[in-house]
């Protein structure tokens, strides 16, 4: 998925009308859509970084961080739905 995909997937996500329960449930699959994502980047960059492409392994470097903080930005979202619920 595109970041784009991804934050696009978030908001529809967050502003549905769906119990904050269901909510949680959609974004613990979008992480693992993530997860899975991550580690296939997380794989080519170790094998591109012991080569000598510098342009590609800070390319896939990007990628990788950018991934993360993907990641980050939807386990954020399903505690703060839970956490409203909660109150």
């Amino acid at each position: 998925m595109t970041q784009f995909e991804v934050r696009r997937t978030l908001e529809c996500i967050d502003s549905s009308p769906e119990a904050p329960f269901k909510k949680a449930k959609a974004l613990l699959r979008l992480g693992r859509i993530l997860h899975r994502q991550a580690d296939l980047v997380t794989g080519t960059y170790e094998q591109t970084s012991r080569t000598s492409d510098k342009l590609n392994t800070a390319g896939l470097r990007r990628l990788k961080d950018q991934n993360e903080q993907l990641s980050e930005s939807v386990r954020d979202a399903a505690v703060r739905i839970l956490r409203a619920q909660a109150q």
